[in-house]
């Protein structure tokens, strides 16, 4: 069951009830759909592009038999594969591998965080900042 905790950390629980993962006792099957999943999501960002399975694979240098296999949620990328995707597709890596979406900044959220921020000494200001990156990147 402990591995099913770490793969549902990755969806929020409107994926978990929308999917009824949360009785799935067989990772195979949960790994298999995550798969599908962000292959489907990688797809989705190409087409979105206008751009070839041959054309993102060689900008990202991988081959496109593999990133065909990747898209059909038959290989599972590597970290590095889906940071040089991300790069190639120009989207965060969230948008790789969930099903949710993600998070956004709203001009009212930005200039809370300012006003937040405003006041603060700069090396408080630029930690605050880089937290931020890191979280919402």
């Amino acid at each position: 069951m402990k591995a099913n905790r770490t793969v549902y950390s990755l969806f929020n629980m409107e994926d978990t009830q929308k999917y009824n993962l949360s009785g799935i006792e067989d990772p195979e099957y949960l790994r298999g759909w995550m798969l599908k999943a962000i292959g489907k999501n990688i797809r989705n960002l190409r087409l979105k592009r206008k751009m070839t399975q041959e054309q993102v694979a060689e900008m990202a240098g991988i081959n496109p038999k593999y990133l065909g296999e990747i898209e059909r949620g038959e290989k599972n990328p590597t970290v590095v594969v889906i940071q040089k995707l991300s790069v190639v597709l120009n989207a965060p890596i969230c948008e790789l591998l969930t099903t949710r979406g993600c998070p956004r900044f709203d001009k009212e959220l930005i200039a809370e965080i300012a006003k937040l921020l405003d006041g603060q000494k700069e090396p408080d200001q630029r930690k605050a900042l880089r937290l931020l990156r890191v979280f919402f990147e």
